[in-house]
């Protein structure tokens, strides 16, 4: 038997009609393992604003991946920090800093948003947002909070 490695390395594996080296079947079971061991399971996307604000500064440091639908209720593309928005959905709003130069929309558009939770200073917010105008969509009823919802804003208090 003749194991010269010039043959080895050019033996082919044949079918009726398909002719394949040998080495092509060894790379291809290696890349296999390779994508198997470092696939890893994103999580499902957060559907509502409301999942976003509960979140931990821990769970959104993890950047989990968001999908909302909602409307545009403040829109600053020029605040001088980084653009931003509110988009508001049936469970309330969340900040957006939307990637760079793409569509900015008014208040009042409803739009498709993708993006990822962020912990921020004070509260979770969605940032990297890719945004999809969907058109011009209706203002929110706004809320009317009685007295004792409101913090204490004397002079001297804080509140946080």
């Amino acid at each position: 038997m003749d194991f010269n490695t010039d043959k080895a390395a050019n033996s082919t594996v044949t079918s009726d009609q398909i002719r394949i080296p040998v080495w092509a079947f060894c790379i291809a079971a290696l890349a296999f393992q390779a994508s198997n061991r470092s696939a890893t399971i994103q999580p499902p996307p957060l559907t509502r604003t409301e999942q976003i604000r509960q979140l931990t500064p821990d769970q959104a440091a993890q950047r989990l991946p968001v999908r909302i639908e909602g409307i545009v209720t403040y829109s600053d593309p020029d605040n001088g920090f980084a653009p931003f928005l509110v988009l508001q959905d049936q469970t309330g709003g969340v900040g957006v800093v939307p990637r760079p130069n793409q569509i900015f929309p008014e208040a009042g558009r409803r739009v498709a948003l993708e993006g990822v939770a962020e912990p921020g200073k004070y509260w979770p917010f969605v940032d990297q947002g890719i945004l999809e105008d969907l058109g011009p969509g209706p203002m929110p009823a706004a809320l009317r909070p009685a007295g004792e919802q409101f913090p204490n804003c004397s002079p001297g208090t804080t509140t946080a």
